[in-house]
């Protein structure tokens, strides 16, 4: 039987201090190890979270599969969920061996660039990193955004996320622009588009303007589902 891991967070002062020594701490990612650092200090998160999921995470597994995990195991409101300290100590404790061979550093990558790399999947920097580059937090976002009625109207939760999942670019594209992924039916809209539609990179991009400007001049709640999937394919039918 898994023994019970309490959610703990970071300090603010830890925080900074993870992120401004990212090279000075290289060894310890090495490792996987920051649990015998003193000056690295955590406290127990006032709700009652069993976080032994996280430690159990394989990197194997689909990330549909993973972000399903951290979402059950993680009871957080939108509200809580955007707290970096949360995900910046997963990262760097209880799922820092899930971080490093989910996001690898490649073996000829120089010191900078392994700065960044760690910064990018381990810290949270700003609303990207939060909702779509660190490797826990983005799980969280995903799963959150697809457990919507909207969404559930067509598909499982685990199939909505092998959707979004699937490219890269649909995912950074989507969770990270605001007026899609806070308009639950647009969201549910992009992720049917996804489905039926294999766009490149470049046709992401050009859809998720298109949808920029077609939540900016119409009212989504005034379409139905059919009437916003036909304007949809008929720009991407327009663009390949």
């Amino acid at each position: 039987m898994t023994s019970v891991i309490q959610l703990k967070i970071i300090t603010n002062a830890t925080l900074k201090s993870l992120t401004n020594n990212i090279k000075e701490n290289v060894i310890h990612y090495d490792d996987e190890s920051f649990d015998e650092i003193e000056e690295y200090q955590r406290f127990e998160y006032p709700q009652k979270i069993d976080i032994s999921v996280i430690q159990q995470l394989d990197p194997s597994k689909k990330d549909s599969s993973n972000a399903i995990e951290v979402y059950r195991c993680l009871n957080l409101s939108p509200l809580e969920a955007q707290d970096a300290r949360i995900w910046v100590s997963l990262s760097h404790f209880e799922g820092i061996s899930y971080c490093q061979k989910r996001w690898p550093c490649k073996n000829e990558i120089d010191l900078e660039a392994r700065e960044k790399h760690i910064n990018s999947h381990m810290m949270v920097d700003g609303l990207r990193g939060l909702f779509s580059k660190n490797a826990i937090s983005r799980l969280w976002w995903a799963a959150y955004l697809c457990d919507s009625d909207e969404v559930k109207d067509y598909y499982t939760l685990e199939q909505a996320l092998d959707i979004i999942f699937n490219i890269q670019q649909n995912f950074a594209a989507t969770i990270e622009r605001p007026n899609i992924s806070r308009n639950k039916k647009i969201f549910s809209a992009i992720l049917r588009a996804f489905d039926r539609h294999k766009l490149n990179n470049v046709q992401v991009n050009d859809l998720n303007k298109f949808i920029n400007i077609f939540t900016n001049s119409i009212i989504p709640s005034a379409l139905s589902d059919k009437e916003i999937d036909i304007k949809f394919d008929n720009f991407i039918n327009y663009i390949k």
